[in-house]
This record gives structure tokens, C-alpha cells and sequence, in this order.
């Protein structure tokens, strides 16, 4: 609850070295009642003669006692009654499903931010408290009204006319959302590019957090210790268990391998088995190997991803601030589009999950159909079956790639709603 102003501290409203008391800026006072502490005789003395390292360590010292402050602001912060903890969560759940905010400075509320629809934004703000801030059952709410099954609408058009909400507002993907939409194109299933699967880390967090419930704050010092008989993070600890796993895959792998060269069913069978003993889909390893570390769900990549990267390109956040993604075109997403992404991995990869399908079509309309499936998720209008027909016929087999370039690239399949 205290802080002391640095040494070189220049404004006008206190002298450099002051203590600072922790206080609400707006709202009730938070449960903290914070005392300036006593400086030790001598110290003044001590800190003008102590060299600049040393002054700097020792300017840090507060010499104050703790009091809870953390806990306290917490409680404060998460309180119903704080003017801004619900409406900030509102805000952002309702930009999220709907497409634009009821306060547009959704990173930026503050005491006097306005909304543009006072009597909704009080409303939904009564209903998250009612349901005690339960999200799911917040989204569920929203997604059964009327406003948001409407059409979409174009961004410009939403803010006018008789309601200031006539539907959710079409916008463009997010880059992960894009990312992973590309991804589907290529990689039969996904999931099995992942090389632990969620539900084993997943396990292993949760039998951890149920074999510390009930022990003393020594007894899971001790624990976490192990037998390195040190503390690890929880990124040291998740690395372990990979590695361990990985450890126990390699040999499974090789086994796999030379059964299936051979020919032995029955020790085929018995691998599969101890695979999926591990929580393991056998078929995961060798998808990893086709497809390579860099085609995974935008969740598995480290966040952010390096620069020039696709994620990054479309607008990915550098996690520098607050809502730091954007979703703005440039020309380096449209180079990736027409030269990148779709000739390297959707044309190249004849093993991809929509080439695949398209080459066990046989009929020219169903092929064209199942890229329209594929690609935007709808049929051709009779007009589009028509014109690729046409395409097709006097192109041949290049016509479907000229298809799945033009389909990539439309703002149609960019959009969400």
C-alpha cells in the first residue's frame, strides 16, 4: 500500500523520495488503510554517501509492512459494485459476438466514457450480475436474440437507420482466425499435428493441483521441489512431461514402423494400444512429420509469432498493449495470398484435405461444388456453376487451381459474422 517516489522525481505535486499512499481513483475505497513508514536513523545519511549502484538498490526499499495490498486490490477491482468491472466485461462480450462495441474506446473505459446505447448497456449490465458473471451463460443469452440472428450488416450501415444494432456487423477474420481457416484446407485433421495433446497436459495440471488440495504451504514447497530438490515453473515442469513423453513415443514410433513394413497386424495392433494407453493417437506422429511444426492451430504457436510470419503479416498482436491486433489490409497479406500461403501449402500439398477430395470427385459440377463447400462454406449460384463450367472446359485441370486462388482471395471468405 505504499511506494516511494524515485529520486529524481521533477513534477510539482511531491518532492522526490516521498512515500505514496495506494488509493482508489474512482468508486468505493478499497479495504487498505496504508500508514507511511519510519525511516531508519541514519539511512538519509547512508543513502547520500552510498555509490549510484548501490543508491538504486537502496531507494527501492519501501520499509513498509505488508498489509495486503494485492489481495485488496483484487477485491476491489472484481467487486459488482465497481463502476467500471462489469460494464468493461459487457463491453468487450458484446463487441465480440456483434462485431462493434457499446463503449468504441473498448481498451480505454474510463469513469466518463459513454455508451452509445445507455439503456442497453444498463440492462446487459444487470443481467452479467445476475448470473453471477457465469460468460457462457452471458454468450448464450445473446446469441438466442433476435438482433443477433438478423443478417449480418456491413460495418458503415450499422450505426444507422431505426436501430442502432440492426445484426451483427460482417468484419473480417482475425489473423488466427484466418490462419486456422487455411489450415483446414491442408491438414485432414488438425488436432493431430498437435504433438501433446491438450487433453494429456490437461490431466497432468489437474491430478497436480488435486494431489496439493488440503497440504500446508511447506508440504507443496516439498513437492514441487522433487527430486531435483528445487522449485520448478510450471513451463519447467510442462517441458519435463513432454519430454518424458517424447522419450516414450520414439521407440513406440520405430516399433510402428517396422510392423506396418512387415506386415504384422497383430503387433501393429498391440503399438496402437500402448499409444493410445499415452492418450495418443498413433497417426499424430507421423502427421506431425508431414506437415511440419509451422502448419498448427494458431493456439499451439508461440504468441507472438516471429515477424514475417502469416500471423503477424494479417495483423497478429505483438502482446506490447492492450488490444494490440488490427485487422488493416496491406500489401504484403495480398502478395502472401496470391504467391504465398496457396501456391507452398493449399496447391503444392497434393496430400491436403481439400486436394484430396477434389481428385475423388470425378464430375466437373461436384468438383466446383466441393471447392465452394470447402472454401466458403456455401453452393455456387447457378450464375458461378456456369462460368467455371465454361472455365474449366476450355482450361482443363488448371482451371481448379485459377478457382481456389480466386476463391482464397474473394472478401467473402475473409469475412465472419
Amino acid at each position: 500500500g505504499v511506494e516511494r517516489l524515485p529520486n529524481d522525481y521533477a513534477y510539482d505535486d511531491a518532492k522526490a523520495n516521498d512515500f505514496v499512499l495506494a488509493k482508489t481513483i474512482f468508486g468505493e475505497s478499497a479495504d487498505l488503510k496504508p500508514k507511511i513508514p519510519k525511516i531508519p536513523r541514519g539511512f538519509a545519511r547512508r543513502l547520500a554517501k552510498a555509490k549510484s549502484k548501490n543508491k538504486n538498490r537502496m531507494m527501492k526499499r519501501s520499509f513498509a509492512a505488508e498489509i495486503g495490498s494485492r489481495e485488496a486490490f483484487a477485491k476491489w477491482l472484481t467487486d459488482p459494485e465497481n463502476p467500471l468491472f462489469t460494464t468493461v466485461i459487457v463491453n468487450r462480450m458484446w463487441a465480440k459476438l456483434m462485431g462493434t462495441a457499446l463503449v468504441p474506446t473498448i481498451d480505454d473505459m474510463r469513469e466518463n466514457s459513454q455508451s452509445v446505447n445507455p439503456q442497453l448497456s444498463t440492462y446487459l449490465d444487470q443481467l452479467m450480475r445476475q448470473l453471477k458473471y457465469d460468460i457462457k451463460a452471458f454468450q448464450k443469452i445473446i446469441l438466442l436474440t433476435k438482433t443477433y440472428q438478423r443478417q449480418a450488416t456491413a460495418e458503415s450501415s450499422s450505426q444507422e437507420g431505426r436501430y442502432r444494432f440492426p445484426g451483427p456487423v460482417a468484419r473480417r477474420m482475425s489473423a488466427e482466425q484466418l490462419w486456422d481457416s487455411m489450415l483446414t484446407l491442408v491438414v485432414a485433421d488438425i488436432d493431430n499435428t498437435i504433438t501433446s495433446p491438450l487433453s494429456v497436459r490437461a490431466k497432468a495440471i489437474y491430478d497436480t493441483y488435486d494431489s496439493m488440495v488440503g497440504k500446508s504451504g511447506k508440504e507443496i514447497m516439498n513437492q514441487l521441489r522433487g527430486e531435483e530438490g528445487m522449485v520448478m515453473t510450471p513451463q519447467q515442469r510442462r517441458k519435463k512431461r513432454q519430454q518424458a513423453l517424447r522419450e516414450k513415443i520414439r521407440p513406440l514410433r520405430r516399433r510402428l514402423i517396422r510392423a506396418r513394413r512387415s506386415g504384422d497386424k497383430e503387433a501393429e495392433a498391440e503399438i496402437v494400444a500402448e499409444f493410445k494407453k499415452l492418450g495418443i493417437n498413433p497417426e499424430q506422429v507421423s502427421a506431425q512429420r508431414r506437415y511440419g511444426r509451422e502448419l498448427l492451430r494458431a493456439s499451439e504457436l508461440p504468441s507472438p509469432t516471429p515477424p514475417g510470419h502469416f500471423l503477424r503479416e494479417f495483423g497478429q498482436s505483438d502482446r506490447d498493449q492492450a488490444e494490440g491486433a488490427n485487422k488493416a489490409a496491406s500489401v504484403p497479406q495480398v502478395l502472401n495470398l496470391v504467391n504465398g500461403f496457396v501456391e507452398e501449402n493449399l496447391l503444392a500439398k497434393k496430400q491436403g484435405m481439400m486436394l484430396t477430395a477434389l481428385r475423388n470427385t470425378k464430375n466437373t459440377d461436384q468438383k466446383i461444388r466441393v471447392l465452394f463447400l470447402f472454401i466458403l462454406n456455401r453452393q455456387p449460384t447457378g450464375r458461378e456453376l456456369v462460368q467455371w463450367r465454361k472455365d474449366v472446359a476450355k482450361h482443363g485441370q488448371s482451371a481448379y487451381d485459377d478457382l481456389i486462388w480466386t476463391l482464397i482471395n474473394c472478401h467473402e471468405f475473409r469475412q465472419v459474422s
